[in-house]
């Protein structure tokens, strides 16, 4: 005897937020309610008696977490990280706290943006030695010729909150990240390939009309 469906369907509403989700069902509305609001004002997180604080400015606070960093410092930036990628929706993710191989291997150090205690901006630092040169005036062809050298730091990811864009928190950090490295913005590598957003990001703050980018 076929079975028979005794549940009425329910209208599943989409929002910018880019959540999908039942108006009708209370967790759906909970989940909802929260996620909207990290999408509006930014993901919510008081400061820690560990924070490692690169620029304390409140208008713009940046932390760095280092790969020996603690458990919950790492936990913070994956779920600042998961918030950034709802937009980005890259496959495999931006950031796990259990993937503490990786942090070592490519010597990850995400950098926080906070302000009003909700984490604005997220910048990844990473160490890759495949290394390769984009002038403006070349075609950008699929592939750039990469070179095997010794690790350079590279700008693995960066992401600001919609309504604090054009407002130099991007700049800020790519200012931070690139002292902690010891050195210039435009000697820093970028992970290729570039989004628009991120190729306009670059293009701003580099200068002599190229880039490195790396894999």
């Amino acid at each position: 005897m076929p079975g028979i469906c005794l549940v009425k369907s329910i209208l599943v509403p989409s929002c910018e937020c880019g959540l999908t989700y039942s108006d009708k069902w209370p967790p759906d509305v909970r989940r909802h309610r929260r996620e909207h609001d990290e999408y509006l004002h930014g993901v919510p997180g008081k400061p820690l008696s560990d924070d490692e604080v690169l620029d304390p400015n409140p208008e713009c606070r940046i932390i760095v977490v280092r790969p020996n960093s603690s458990r919950r410092q790492h936990d913070r930036v994956e779920r600042v990280a998961s918030r950034a990628n709802s937009e980005m929706r890259y496959d495999f993710g931006i950031y796990h706290t259990c993937e503490r191989e990786a942090h070592h291997q490519f010597g990850m150090h995400p950098l926080l943006a906070w302000r009003d205690n909700r984490a604005i901006g997220f910048l990844l630092l990473e160490r890759r030695s495949h290394v390769g040169e984009w002038r403006w005036a070349d075609e950008c062809p699929e592939g750039i010729p990469l070179i095997e050298t010794s690790a350079r730091w590279t700008i693995g990811f960066v992401w600001v909150l919609r309504k604090f864009r054009r407002q130099g928190v991007a700049r800020r950090m790519l200012s931070n990240a690139s002292r902690f490295c010891g050195t210039q913005i435009a000697d820093l590598c970028w992970y290729w390939p570039l989004s628009d957003d991120g190729e306009a990001l670059a293009k701003s703050v580099c200068i002599g009309g190229r880039i490195w980018v790396a894999k």
